[in-house]
């Protein structure tokens, strides 16, 4: 098991974070560190930000729910 550490920067606020990456031997830790730096490009706080919104943006146009009088 191999291990790769890279420092990638958030496009949304500039912060500069560490991302672990295991692969079964070298090749593939660098391979998959290569698609992480160009694929993902939040840091893991900008990530969560964006999947919140996202939810309440998908979840806007829907009715509020009503309790049940029991």
């Amino acid at each position: 098991m191999r291990k790769t550490k890279e420092i990638y920067k958030c496009e949304i606020c500039g912060v500069y974070y560490e991302k672990f990456v295991y692969g079964r031997n070298r090749s593939k830790a660098d391979n998959k560190s290569a698609w992480w730096g160009d694929n993902v490009m939040l840091c893991p706080d900008c990530y969560l930000e964006q999947k919140e919104a996202e939810e309440k943006a998908k979840y806007a146009g829907l009715p509020a729910l009503e309790e049940s009088a029991e």
